[in-house]
Formats: structure tokens, C-alpha cells, sequence
């Protein structure tokens, strides 16, 4: 028997090791919020509260005949928004790192940081859906969510095609406009989506006979679905079990105020020989109209 071999353990300082160009980066959620709900533009003004008019509507009245006429005698109130969120993701990159990285950080740390602002304001708007009035079970679209029903584990279901369709008619009793109208889903809930006949013969058709081309993942009753990570783990009572907070809500239900779009800005320290690199954006988002939403909540 051979004794004393060569083996690849002790001559391990022999065998190089490669690392390659491409850097496995994490996986990013989907991010669809910020793009569903109103915006409001603040950039470049100065302040911290913005605020909204409110219009009454009109009183109709009856004409009779040596009667004067009643004039309105409004007095408006204010939806005020208060942007107070200054967020922020930023680095040092030392120059040591730099010179001997085969990698540009500078370039792939930006870029992460980048992702990491906007998922924060989604985050930030889907997370509105928990201080709704309208919060239901996703089965039915009127039982009350309730953290604390059956002994202390909650009581969310899977979405229903009854479930929506009550939602639905909750909003047009509210006068709330058809269109733009979306709903949001955590992935748990894709796949009960597609066991709904209605939501696979549009996905089959897409609009207008085509196939869907889009990113988008379907469409029901005219309402728009979109399927994020992003959608709020919400706990029951016990603590330990958890449930989805799904949205079905039209644009105008919640609002975000930017008064700084994303920026990055950079500067060489001498003390630490490096570049500071900061992302920073100032905005707040809000329930703008609450019978614009009701949220479905379903099992994790």
C-alpha cells in the first residue's frame, strides 16, 4: 500500500482558485406599489405638510314658487399629508478594497442600495392596508379579519372569486371609478388564483383575444392582479401563526408625497481613503380614501 501520496489536500497550495466576473446577488422582490397608487409631487417645494382640499358635494333642492332660494354655505375641510420620512442606504468603500477588488463595488453596491430605497416605499405603502376599515377574510370579502377568532390563531382564508366579487361591489356602492382598479397578492395565494376559472380564461385570452404579453399576472372582472413579496405578514393573537394582508383597492386609495426623488450622492474622505456613497429620498405615503380599499387576508 502507497504511503506519503500527493494528495489534493497537501497541495492545495498548488491549485488556484477562479472567481468569476458575475456576482450572485440577492433575489429582489417584485415591486408593484408604487406604481398602483396616487403620487403627488412635492418635489422642490419647501414646507412639511401638504395639504388637499375637501369638496363637499352639492344639496339639491326643490323650487317652490314665492320661496328663496338656499345658498350653499360650505365650509371645506383639508386631507393634509406631513412628510417626515427621510430614508437612506449608504456605504464607505476604502481604496485598499477598491485596488485590489477584481470587482467595481462602487458600481454593484449602488445599484443594490438603489433597490433597496424603492422596496422601501413599497413596503411603506402596502403596509397602509393594515389601518383599512374594510379588512375581510379572503373567502367571502365580508367576514371581519379577526387575529384573535379560533382560539387565538386568526381567521384568514384563501381568496374566492366570491370573495372579489364582494369586494367589488363594497367599492361601486362607494361610487369608486372602475377603472385602475387593482388587486394585490403575496405568491401563496398565485396558485389558488389560478384554480379561479374566471382568472385562467383571462389569462388564457388576455385582453382582447391576445395572449398576455405583459409582466402583469392576470386580470378579473376587470381588476388588474399583481403578485409581490411585498404584500404585509400580518400575526394572529398567538403570535406564531400568520396570515397575508392582500389588497383590492383603486389608485386613489393611498397616496405617496415626494418632496425628493432618489438620489445618490458621493465624496472622497480623506481620513478613511475612501468614497462615501449615500442614496437618500424624502417622501411619506397615506390613506388618501378608505372606502377606495378593502384587504383580503389569507393563510401564510
Amino acid at each position: 500500500m502507497a504511503v506519503g501520496n500527493i494528495t489534493i489536500t497537501s497541495a492545495a497550495v498548488f491549485i488556484p482558485e477562479e472567481w468569476l466576473a458575475e456576482v450572485r446577488a440577492f433575489r429582489e422582490a417584485k415591486l408593484v406599489a408604487a406604481n398602483l397608487v396616487k403620487r403627488v409631487d412635492f418635489v422642490g417645494q419647501k414646507g412639511d405638510i401638504l395639504r388637499i382640499p375637501d369638496l363637499a358635494e352639492s344639496t339639491v333642492r326643490t323650487k317652490t314658487a314665492s320661496t328663496a332660494v338656499t345658498y350653499e354655505t360650505n365650509t371645506e375641510s383639508s386631507f393634509s399629508v406631513t412628510i417626515d420620512r427621510h430614508r437612506y442606504a449608504g456605504y464607505l468603500f476604502e481604496d485598499l478594497a477598491k485596488i485590489q477588488s477584481k470587482y467595481d463595488l462602487r458600481s454593484l453596491y449602488t445599484k443594490n442600495a438603489g433597490y433597496a430605497i424603492a422596496r422601501d416605499i413599497d413596503n411603506y405603502i402596502l403596509q397602509l392596508g393594515t389601518g383599512l376599515t374594510g379588512r375581510y377574510i379572503g373567502s367571502d370579502g365580508v367576514t371581519n379579519w379577526d387575529p384573535d377568532a379560533s382560539s387565538n390563531v386568526g381567521n384568514g382564508t384563501d381568496i374566492t372569486e366570491a370573495g372579489i366579487r364582494r369586494v367589488i361591489e363594497r367599492l361601486d356602492t362607494a361610487n369608486v371609478p372602475d377603472d385602475e382598479r387593482y388587486l394585490v397578492i403575496h405568491p401563496a395565494q398565485k396558485s389558488v388564483m389560478l384554480a379561479i376559472a374566471r382568472f385562467t380564461e383571462y389569462q388564457m385570452l388576455g385582453a382582447g383575444g391576445s395572449p398576455i404579453k405583459s409582466g402583469q399576472f392576470g386580470e378579473i372582472y376587470g381588476v388588474q392582479t399583481f403578485v409581490t413579496t411585498q404584500v404585509p405578514r400580518i400575526p394572529a393573537t398567538d403570535g406564531t401563526t400568520f396570515y397575508h394582508e392582500n389588497l383590492l383597492f383603486q389608485k386613489e386609495a393611498f397616496l405617496i408625497a415626494v418632496q425628493l426623488n432618489p438620489r445618490v450622492q458621493a465624496q472622497y474622505d480623506i481620513d478613511d481613503l475612501g468614497w462615501k456613497v449615500v442614496i437618500d429620498n424624502v417622501f411619506k405615503e397615506a390613506e388618501y380614501r378608505d372606502n377606495h380599499a378593502n384587504s383580503m387576508v389569507s393563510p401564510e
